[in-house]
């Protein structure tokens, strides 16, 4: 089977935390909310790139989730 040539786009999850987090907590926020994700969503749909902590969604964005 030969992979294709175009890149294939990773799942990320972006959170809004609804707590502020401190920047050294902020990896292992980050990890925990991807554990959780990992055990509860399907195969496919696992943050594989990793979560990205912002501050607000821009809601351009929140419409196309």
């Amino acid at each position: 089977m030969e992979l294709p040539s175009f890149p294939i786009p990773l799942p990320t999850a972006y959170v809004v935390p609804a707590r502020t987090v401190m920047e050294e907590m902020a990896t292992a926020f980050a990890l925990g909310i991807q554990d959780r994700a990992s055990r509860k969503a399907a195969p496919h749909k696992k943050p594989r790139r990793g979560i990205v902590l912002v501050e607000y969604m821009p809601k351009q964005y929140v419409m196309n989730i």
